[in-house]
């Protein structure tokens, strides 16, 4: 599937090496420029364009730190750290995915407390599996508790492997799986959607 990214996202920005500007980085990180991103990504399953981007943008960052707050610079981490996983896992590149996770997992400023009670609700059990730490009426949690699920599902697929178990079925559909009807709803939707975008970014401006 041929992809055509959005204005706002346009392959010479994402592409390693290509500086950006401040300006531009911080529209992409931002509300509802990312969203909009990360869903033209994952429709058009350009998760190699997605990776890299989220790559560069990490690079952006660092680049741009000293004109960033604390929190703006920790806030882009973990949208870039939770894309980067996310395409690594739909890349199907387990090592790496795993490499990632255990070095975002050991970053301390990804864990908050919250109260024991707040784990009794209806997705305490699956919250439970971030929990870093406790004490008697606290616990702490780790931000990026939900790839803890994929982890899991990794290391079994990297078992099986190592089993020589057959393995077509677990792998991610990639866009070279769609149907040609499936292409063509995709392109309607991401068109749609990015009309939707430019649209909003009109009105933004007149204000």
């Amino acid at each position: 599937m041929q992809t055509t990214l959005p204005a706002f996202a346009e392959t010479d920005l994402l592409r390693q090496n290509q500086p950006i500007t401040y300006k531009q980085f911080r529209e992409l990180v931002s509300y509802p420029t990312w969203n909009y991103l990360t869903q033209v990504i994952r429709t058009a399953r350009a998760y190699d364009e997605g990776l890299s981007a989220g790559i560069h943008l990490l690079n952006m960052n660092e680049e741009y730190k000293e004109n960033l707050t604390q929190e703006e610079y920790d806030n882009h981490l973990r949208l870039l750290y939770h894309l980067c996983l996310d395409m690594l896992d739909k890349l199907d590149r387990w090592q790496d995915f795993l490499d990632t996770f255990s070095q975002v997992w050991l970053d301390k400023r990804f864990v908050y407390r919250c109260h024991k009670k707040q784990l009794d609700g209806e997705f305490g059990e699956l919250m439970a599996k971030g929990v870093v730490s406790e004490t008697p009426h606290y616990v702490y949690l780790h931000e990026f508790w939900p790839h803890v699920f994929r982890k899991e599902v990794i290391e079994r697929k990297i078992k099986r492997q190592a089993k020589g178990c057959k393995m077509g079925n677990m792998y991610h559909h990639t866009k070279d799986d769609l149907t040609p009807e499936e292409i063509s709803y995709r392109r309607k939707w991401l068109y749609d959607l990015i009309h939707e975008f430019n649209k909003r970014k009109k009105e933004d401006q007149k204000h």
